[in-house]
């Protein structure tokens, strides 16, 4: 369906993990930075490891 219908088809029609979303955009050649602004939203885990990173 995500091929078919986009990346924002995932996020209207299911609730999924970040990293099952990672996942399946990945299948199709997609990435989160293909959804709207709503859908880019990163975990605090993954905040924090990027904050961790820049120190």
């Amino acid at each position: 369906m995500v091929r078919e219908q986009g990346p924002t088809w995932l996020m209207n029609h299911c609730k999924v993990h970040f990293q099952t979303t990672d996942k399946v955009l990945a299948a199709c050649g997609k990435s989160r930075a293909d959804l709207p602004p709503e859908g880019q939203v990163v975990s605090a885990t993954m905040r924090r490891e990027a904050e961790d990173v820049r120190r």
